[in-house]
């Protein structure tokens, strides 16, 4: 069996701290990166679907108003009931 020096243990447990710092750091980066694409993304969809803007529909001054898309509408299901038929 080999001795190994205190020295050397020390050396290999800040080696495994830095690779712990590392791995942290690295999954904190992942998920604030996932945060703010989320929230980028549903500022650009509002966006493109004119959320709160006033579109004229014809020449009597009509207006139709833009819909504004929210988090929770991913979990909303606008699907028509499914007709079995005979009911």
């Amino acid at each position: 069996m080999s001795y190994v020096s205190i020295r050397q243990r020390r050396i290999q447990r800040e080696m495994r701290q830095n690779i712990m710092r590392r791995v942290i750091d690295w999954v904190g980066q992942i998920i604030l990166a996932t945060i703010v694409g989320i929230f980028l993304s549903f500022i650009v969809i509002n966006w493109l679907a004119g959320c709160g803007e006033q579109f004229p529909t014809d020449a009597h001054g009509n207006y139709v108003m833009g819909e504004c898309i929210y988090p929770s509408d991913l979990w909303n299901d606008y699907r028509a009931p499914s007709s079995a038929g005979s009911e």
